[in-house]
């Protein structure tokens, strides 16, 4: 029964997202990311398993990530997040294996997580651990700069 809720459940949303996401979203800046978002972690992919496939090839992913710092939240936080994407959407943003990343995390009512504001919530790191594509220019410092700044 769990199954067929969620499968319905993720149905919808990607009938709804496809529907919304013609329109380009709007960029959040730093502080309202991090404001909106309620985890906020360093992180890598373990798994990824396709849920559904609804209208247009958008199909519903299921993430298993594995935090190695959490940056803003809980911090008993388990150590795995389950994270769902809707992909075959502009803007959707997709976990690299073998690739750390920060991201930034909203609960959804089922006690998964969604990126918060899609692809500006997911800053793929480079080697030297610095973020790239939506996150470039910014350090890990400031991100916890800010973290602190609101939580003040």
């Amino acid at each position: 029964m769990k199954k067929l809720f969620l499968l319905v459940f993720f149905l919808i949303l990607s009938i709804v997202s496809n529907s919304i996401c013609y329109a380009s979203l709007r960029e959040y800046s730093l502080n309202e990311l991090v404001a909106q978002s309620e985890i906020i972690a360093v992180a890598t992919l373990k798994s990824a398993n396709q849920l559904a496939t609804g209208t247009k090839g958008v199909a519903v992913i299921e993430n298993t990530i594995v935090l190695e710092e959490i940056l803003k939240g809980p911090n008993k936080a388990t150590d795995e997040l389950v994270v769902n994407i809707s992909t075959g959407l502009e803007d959707s943003p997709i976990f690299a294996s073998k690739t750390k990343f920060i991201v930034f995390l909203t609960k959804i009512e089922n006690g998964n997580y969604i990126i918060t504001n899609a692809i500006q919530g997911l800053w793929p790191l480079d080697e030297q651990g610095n973020p790239t594509a939506t996150g470039s220019g910014k350090t890990k410092n400031q991100l916890i700069e800010i973290i602190n700044k609101l939580a003040n």
